[in-house]
């Protein structure tokens, strides 16, 4: 369906059978996977996009692009809701919603290269909320957003640390939590659905990692508590 590369397709949170896509021609498209078929098609404009993620109701959708700004796409309308610069490095982006508070959390770099992370508010998008270096490694920041706690989960290509970042009303909002060691460094890695978790062990995220010794790791995300059985 997309006249050129196919960079990215991304499953609707709460609508069965919805992907989208976007190619390297700039353009959208919306599928039903049940039968098969390109359902809507979002016209992008000259910019190319970098990633694409659903909010969290399902209705929006955030797309970083190479012109340097954040946007944003109401997916039932077919528009653009607004395009706000973002980070001023092109080399690369990524971005989420946080529907409880209104946020997008976005990574990407500095002018000087540094990783770096932003947050702001869909109701005043142009103003950032909070702008955060974070280090100087080469792996693009890749963030997985726990929807019920706010957390963001933080995990580079070719890393061997894992950061943790609670999104908070209160002062500062972006607020880093901690910094979890990996067994080795990282080449891909995935968040299964929330109903993959072990309670047992606290766990609020489960995360499943490759890493370079080509091996399949289960990397839970566990808050400790002192007593598990509630």
């Amino acid at each position: 369906g997309h006249g050129r590369k196919v960079c990215r397709i991304m499953f609707n949170n709460v609508v069965n059978n919805l992907l989208a896509s976007f190619g390297f021609e700039n353009s959208i498209k919306l599928w039903d996977i049940s039968k098969g078929t390109c359902i809507s098609t979002i016209k992008g404009g000259n910019q190319q996009f970098l990633d694409i993620n659903w909010s969290q109701d399902g209705n929006r959708l955030v797309l970083p692009c190479k012109d340097k700004k954040l946007h944003v796409y109401d997916a039932r309308a077919g528009t653009e809701t607004f395009a706000v610069p973002s980070h001023p490095n092109i080399k690369g982006s990524r971005a989420v919603f946080y529907d409880n508070r209104h946020y997008i959390f976005s990574t990407g770099y500095s002018a000087q290269a540094a990783r770096q992370c932003i947050l702001r508010d869909e109701r005043n998008p142009e103003k950032p909320l909070q702008t955060e270096d974070v280090d100087y490694n080469a792996g693009m920041l890749i963030p997985f957003i726990d929807p019920d706690n706010g957390v963001v989960f933080l995990f580079g290509r070719g890393d061997t640390v894992e950061k943790t970042y609670e999104l908070r009303e209160d002062e500062p909002p972006i607020m880093h939590c901690s910094n979890s060691p990996l067994p080795e460094p990282i080449r891909a890695v995935a968040c299964a659905p929330k109903t993959c978790c072990d309670t047992s062990i606290c766990e609020i995220g489960c995360v499943y990692i490759v890493t370079n010794s080509k091996h399949l790791v289960h990397y839970p995300m566990i808050v400790p508590r002192r007593n598990a059985e509630c």
